[in-house]
């Protein structure tokens, strides 16, 4: 018997995510080019994670 996955709301993002991709899942706007990676991202703002970034949104 297959196990099935278990599909949680919990999302692991990535480094190489696009901002866009994580803008339109979370339904707001980042301020940043929507190609831009989310490491990019981050060393470019100085946010440590995305829970830092989030709280400044």
């Amino acid at each position: 018997m297959k196990k099935k996955a278990i599909k949680t709301r919990e999302e692991i993002y990535k480094f190489d995510t696009k901002i866009s991709v994580i803008a339109k899942k979370l339904g707001t706007d980042f301020g940043a080019h929507s190609e831009k990676k989310l490491g990019e991202f981050f060393i470019e703002k100085g946010y440590p994670s995305l829970a830092g970034m989030l709280q400044d949104a």
